[in-house]
Parts: C-alpha cells; structure tokens; sequence
C-alpha cells in the first residue's frame, strides 16, 4: 500500500534567531528513543553556533542518552518523579526547595533562545520558566502553544520521531546536512559493556535481539521469538543475545524456556547492564532485530545492522544504509488511535502480519557475509 500524501499543514514564519547566541536550551525531557532521536539537532546547532553555551533539560530515565555528549555544555536533569514522591509524602518543604534549586538553574543563564522538542504541557513549562525571549515548540499540545512565541506543527510528515525534528531544524536556518543520531558512549561505559559481553562469552560476532517495549501496540508476538532464533541459529552459526531492562523479565524468561526446549541457546543480558552499556552491546553487534524501542533505533547511531519491526510509528524511511524496515502498510496504519482504544481492537494487526520468513529474508541481506564465511 502506498503511502499516503501529508495533510496540508501551513508553515508559520521561522523566527529570526540571533547571529551570535550566547546561551541556548533544549528541552526534550523523555522517553529514551524520543530523546535520541532528538540529538541529531546537536550538530546542527553547534555547525552554525559553535560559541554558544549549549544546555539540554532532561528527566532522569532518558539522563544517560545526552550525559557525556561533548556537543553539550550542560544538562538539567528535572527529577520529576522524585517531585511526585515529594508532593505525595506532603513533605512540601523539601519540594519547595527543589523547585526553586531547579528554576534557579534554568534561569543561571540569559537564554538567547529556547527549543522544546517535546510539545507537552510540562516541557512547555520548563521552556518557559527559562525566560527565553524567543520559545520555539515542535508539535505544541496539552495547551503549551501558548507558552511559546513560536510554534512549527507536527502532522506535516509521516514519521514524526525521524522526520518532523529534521524538519523543523531546516525551517529554522540550521543546516542538517549528515543528520543522524549523536550518540556518546563514555570510556567506562565501553569497559563495562565489554566485560558483560566477555562473561557471556561474546567476544565475536554476535546478533542482538531486542523484543521489548512499553507499548502493546509494537509488540511482535512473543511466541516467534524463539522460532526466529532457531531460524537464525542455523542458518548463520552466529551467537545470539536477549537485550532488555529489569520490567522485562517475565517475557524474557518465557521466550529464553521456550528457545532453550527447542535447543536454540540465547545469552540473557535482560536487565543485567545499564542502558547505556545496552547501547554500547548494540554498536558491537553485527545484527540488531528489534521492535520500535530505544535500543532498536540506538544501532542507527553506529551503523549496526538493523532490522526494524515496525506497526502503527516509526519512521518511514530507513536511517542508514543498513537498516531494513519491515511492515505492513494497512488501511489504519499510522495509526488514527494511538494512545486510546485501537481501531483493530488491540488485536495489532500490523504486527501481526510480519512473518519470520521477512526477517530472515533480510537477515540473509546483511549478513551475506557471515552466511557465505566471509
């Protein structure tokens, strides 16, 4: 099924951004992947401002995907959960004193402009608690236009995640030439990834598969996981590791019984490193098969083989010239109820539809190589 054509969104103006900026903020304060897709405007940014003091605002969860990036001077971390904790507790005293900890550090600098990247209420908050004089909001929602003095809408474009930033830094003047992911893997952040993979005894080539996500919607069913390991065992004599976080435990333990039953052996690294030492696992693996979840779209960041499984989001487009995307372009696809009931009835039938034989079709795309003994 083609494509269809983007709605007729109208443009506004671009603001008129200062030749010389001292400071600028970015606010993207989560979920992981949407804060790594965030990061290729680092570049952009730092081509045209290469002076400027550059702050990320940012929530504990998605801390570690910008922390240690050099493109960036600084990084807020807003502990909102704690502030929850805090408000919950009544300990009110103490939230007074975070809060004002907290405006004090985004007000420590004469922010020449600010950019949420986010368009929620709470990140239009923090953009404008900044005291920018100019507030520019990709996709503002929930009421926080009105915080901004500019606004670029989302909906032009398919894949929001990969698109829409793109976008809305060319609508700005910056110059997105080479726009990809910028990613940043500390010395120690590599020593403890290569110490996970020496003790699994990964010290090759090895495939990565990544089933796990917060949103049902795109999920691959989790009984063909241990199929397609079989399949991918045989035909390519490559290890094979399970990657995901502490949450996906239970999932995890039923795919590896059920492939261990079939005599198909798979390293668990669930929940054994840190997200960052996950990624750094990723950038060493020679195929990644991962559902739409932050890990799956950090190989893009390294050029790691990738096989995407997407249903209603994603992007469009493959990010490299190593990445495969298999889907299925359904009447209802992207999805028109994202976040609310499903038109198919949560029965996911995008997911659904995607088959072992596709992936292992471009598995023997990328890994021609190591099928051939090369």
């Amino acid at each position: 099924m083609p494509l269809p054509p983007p709605p007729d969104v109208p443009i506004p103006a671009a603001p008129e951004l200062p030749e010389r900026p001292r400071a600028i903020l970015i606010v993207r304060l989560t979920a992981r992947g949407d804060v790594m897709f965030a990061t290729p405007i680092l570049r952009a940014i730092r081509r045209r401002y290469p002076d400027a003091h550059l702050c990320w605002v940012v929530e504990p969860k998605a801390a570690d995907v910008v922390m240690g990036n050099p493109a960036i001077d600084e990084v807020i971390v807003w502990d909102r959960p704690e502030w929850k904790r805090l408000a919950t507790g009544r300990r009110f005293g103490e939230l007074q004193r975070a809060w004002r900890d907290f405006r004090a550090r985004l007000r420590a600098h004469d922010w020449d402009f600010a950019i949420d990247m986010q368009g929620l209420s709470r990140s239009g908050l923090v953009t404008w608690l900044s005291g920018a004089p100019i507030r520019i909001a990709l996709g503002p929602k929930e009421g926080s236009g009105l915080l901004m003095t500019h606004r670029y809408p989302t909906g032009i474009h398919l894949a929001k995640m990969s698109e829409e930033p793109r976008r809305m830094a060319e609508w700005l003047g910056l110059d997105t030439s080479g726009w990809a992911l910028d990613l940043h893997l500390s010395g120690e952040v590599r020593v403890g990834a290569d110490r996970h993979l020496a003790a699994a005894g990964l010290d090759g080539d090895f495939i990565i598969l990544v089933p796990f996500t917060t949103r049902p919607w795109k999920h691959w069913p989790e009984e063909r996981w241990a199929p397609l390991a079989g399949a991918l065992s045989e035909r390519f004599g490559l290890p094979l590791a399970l990657a995901g976080g502490p949450a996906d435990r239970e999932s995890a333990d039923r795919i590896l019984a059920s492939a261990a039953e079939a005599g198909t052996e798979i390293v668990d690294l669930v929940g054994r490193t840190s997200l960052a030492e996950a990624v750094a696992v990723v950038s060493r693996a020679r195929l990644l098969i991962g559902v739409d979840t932050a890990l799956t779209h950090a190989a893009h960041a390294f050029q790691t083989p990738a096989i995407c499984l997407f249903g209603p989001a994603g992007y469009t487009e493959p990010p490299t010239p190593v990445t495969r995307m298999v889907r299925h372009w359904l009447d209802c696809v992207p999805c028109q109820a994202l976040g609310k009931r499903l038109i198919c009835g949560d029965e996911h039938w995008c997911m659904d539809l995607i088959t072992g034989q596709e992936i292992m079709g471009h598995a023997e795309d990328l890994l021609a190589p190591a099928a051939s003994g090369g």
